[in-house]
């Protein structure tokens, strides 16, 4: 979705330019000028969104590994633990 707009917004830039290259009169092209920052602005915080939704993800994918290793572990300590029981099972029932 963000990769649209930023493709959209670029195509912006790039006509503005060009229209921009074809004015006559200083006041449109100041018009120009102003609507290039204005995207330029916007492209700005769409990047810095990004970035941020990126470092976001980062974290909750290293918060998942981190949660999966506790799992395992986890399931580690009780499979010990049910083998242990079974031995001692065993033990009682001879």
């Amino acid at each position: 979705m963000y990769f649209y707009k930023i493709k959209q917004r670029s195509i912006a830039l790039l006509l503005a330019a060009m229209f921009m290259v074809s004015c006559s009169t200083e006041d449109q092209q100041k018009e120009v000028n102003k609507l290039l920052e204005e995207q330029e602005q916007s492209l700005k915080q769409e990047k810095q969104e990004l970035r941020s939704l990126i470092a976001e993800m980062e974290r909750t994918e290293d918060s998942l590994r981190s949660t999966q290793r506790e799992i395992r572990a986890r399931q580690d300590e009780l499979e010990q633990r049910l083998n242990e029981f079974d031995a001692r099972r065993e033990k009682f029932e001879e």
